[in-house]
């Protein structure tokens, strides 16, 4: 704990010793996990060790197993210098840990980004309806499925999610799914719809579109 109290971080947080400390307590576990058929999960956040995107992949990559994997919350690692520039970071963050860097161990798992079906002889994500692309962000062929001609972003019908792959996902290559976190709404009018969409549990299917 903390000198200063449980609400602050330790100040060794940071240090060499604590990254080691990490690596060999995960090290101890993966056996254990294994056997379980579970994965180890590591949330970060600039408060832990895990400071960092950077720090974070160091730390799996010392570890070398496929079942120690981590959590990603974007707004962990978000600080004063970078609250303002969020597109940036987001995209150095997915570079860093966005790729599958893990082979070791003796259990393939071809369910990976999103719990999807990828194919390691293509390179592909069998997205049922069509094939995606994760080195490009993009389909293989055109969206079959009705465009939305109100959002202009759906005119390219290759894209993956709306290019908004932090949000949303598309598990058939056809529809997405995942809620926003940007709108023109003001809360007065999120209100309003909030409260029909209790009344009229369908209309919460289009919220999104309302606020798109």
């Amino acid at each position: 704990m903390s000198p200063r109290g449980p609400w602050f971080p330790h100040p060794d947080n940071w240090t060499a010793s604590a990254r080691r400390q990490l690596v060999k307590s995960l090290k101890e576990c993966v056996s254990a996990a294994q056997d379980a058929n579970v994965y180890l999960c590591l949330e970060g956040h600039q408060l832990v060790t895990l400071e960092s995107a950077a720090v974070t992949k160091a730390i799996l990559d010392k570890v070398g197993s496929p079942w120690v994997r981590s959590d990603y919350d974007s707004a962990n690692w978000i600080t004063r210098e970078t609250v303002f520039d969020t597109a940036t970071v987001l995209n150095r963050d997915f570079d860093t840990l966005g790729q599958g860097q893990h082979t070791a161990g003796a259990t393939v798992n071809p369910y990976q980004y999103t719990g999807q079906q990828f194919d390691s002889a293509t390179g592909l994500y069998d997205l049922r309806a069509r094939y995606y692309g994760p080195a490009t962000g993009r389909f293989l062929s055109q969206d079959k499925y009705p465009s939305d001609l109100y959002n202009p972003i759906e005119l390219n019908r290759f894209v993956y999610a709306s290019n908004n792959t932090v949000n949303k996902s598309d598990p058939s290559g056809m529809v997405m799914e995942g809620a926003l976190i940007y709108t023109n709404l003001s809360l007065k009018q999120i209100a309003i719809l909030a409260s029909l969409a209790v009344a009229e549990s369908c209309f919460v299917m289009r919220v999104e579109r309302f606020w798109e």
